[in-house]
């Protein structure tokens, strides 16, 4: 997959829908209407999305207007480099329109600002941005290479899409809605192209098992809305579609392939779903639960369904989260010591920082990594410091 997020390049999905791809986290694409274009999901910041129309779009497809910016759902890698493609001034006069599925401000805002100076700072550490870029640093993002950096920016859609099955009408194109909140994000629609036969999958179905619950820190992810959003799009366009494409990765063509694509997402989202609370209401804890679930052979033997951006086991923790809370049913887990009170209490227990350091050297010599950060949890105690730097960087 990193190897396969290094393509970049502008590439056409078919004549007439065209993606940016491997500029940043997200891909942006370009859709011919009868006299300009629609922008889907300009990128992270406006730097970015503008080197990319100037130096690509402009020059191979040609320079006409950009009479409306698509934004698929609420999260920033798919508006904020709005800033850098048009003009308030454009918007305000009606020109140029912008368009977002229902309560997208309401969403974008309260994720990226109310919780946005902890979930930033979990970025760098999920994304690894600030990494330098090799084997010992920064090797993927997952979705993309890694997250462009530049001016954040947001303008506010003037046009929302409300109702599955509602037709909106840009510049003479048709795009049949279908709404998917809560899937992938709070906020987020999916829609189709019946001049193109090409169906937008957003962020609902992409070449890796999704997050059901990112690691930078949001709203938990309900994978059986999600697998049901998926279901929908193949009773309503599956008849007909021929292309499927996604704000990340690449497209799918063949309307078979398309079909067995959409049917291993939405079946790999219910399953995590449903196993987790099978195996909650048998007694099982969210820790438990992540140890035993399997994907099933005619799942993890899909390539778009084997665990990298996201993992079964964290998935499969979410979805436990989502509906039954943090807390496991086990009275001793409900008030734990913070990391470093439970640190100190490790080592007395242990007999010590002179008996527990020697010990922590020897799980990381059988390469006993988790156990090797856990009992070295830092306390104070420099040995333990050093052992826990080393579990982590492997």
């Amino acid at each position: 997959m990193a190897k396969l997020n290094m393509i970049h390049g502008l590439f056409e999905v078919v004549d007439g829908v065209y993606q940016a791809r491997g500029y940043d986290l997200s891909v942006m694409s370009i859709i011919r209407t009868d006299t300009g274009y629609i922008v889907v999901d300009p990128f992270v910041s406006a730097e970015c999305a503008s080197e990319v129309w100037k130096k690509l779009v402009v020059p191979h497809l040609g320079d006409r207007p950009i009479v409306a910016v698509l934004y698929t759902h609420s999260h920033v890698d798919h508006y904020g480099g709005v800033r850098g493609l048009v003009q308030q001034s454009d918007i305000d006069a009606g020109t140029v329109k912008i368009i977002g599925p229902a309560n997208f401000t309401e969403a974008a805002v309260g994720e990226n600002i109310i919780a946005g100076n902890a979930m930033s700072r979990r970025a760098t550490y999920m994304y690894g941005n600030l990494l330098s870029k090799g084997p010992a640093g920064q090797v993927d993002g997952g979705l993309g290479k890694t997250t462009s950096t530049g001016s954040i920016g947001l303008a506010l859609p003037t046009v929302h899409a409300t109702r599955t099955g509602e037709t909106l009408t840009v510049d003479g194109l048709e795009l049949h809605v279908l709404m998917a909140p809560e899937s992938e994000a709070p906020s987020e629609f999916m829609f189709y192209l019946p001049k193109y036969k090409a169906f937008c999958a957003a962020e609902d179905a992409t070449h890796t098992l999704h997050n059901l619950y990112t690691l930078r820190g949001a709203k938990v992810r309900d994978g059986l809305l999600w697998s049901k959003y998926l279901q929908l799009a193949l009773d309503m366009f599956g008849d007909d579609m021929q292309v499927v494409f996604a704000s990340h990765h690449w497209p799918t063509w063949g309307k078979d392939n398309v079909l067995d694509f959409l049917r291993s997402q939405r079946d790999t989202y219910r399953f995590i779903h449903d196993q987790t609370l099978r195996m909650a209401n048998s007694g099982m804890t969210p820790k438990e639960i992540g140890d035993a679930i399997r994907l099933p052979p005619s799942l993890i033997t899909r390539w778009a369904c084997r665990s990298y951006y996201g993992s079964v086991y964290h998935d499969a923790v979410a979805q436990y989260n989502l509906r039954l809370g943090f807390f496991d049913g086990v009275p001793a887990t409900l008030h734990q010591h913070s990391p470093v009170e439970a640190g100190r209490r490790y080592v007395a227990f242990m007999g010590g920082a002179g008996e527990l350091a020697p010990a922590g050297q020897n799980v990381l010599r059988a390469r006993r990594l988790s156990l090797g950060c856990r009992g070295s949890k830092p306390s104070g105690v420099c040995p333990g410091r050093q052992c826990r730097g080393k579990a982590i960087a492997g």
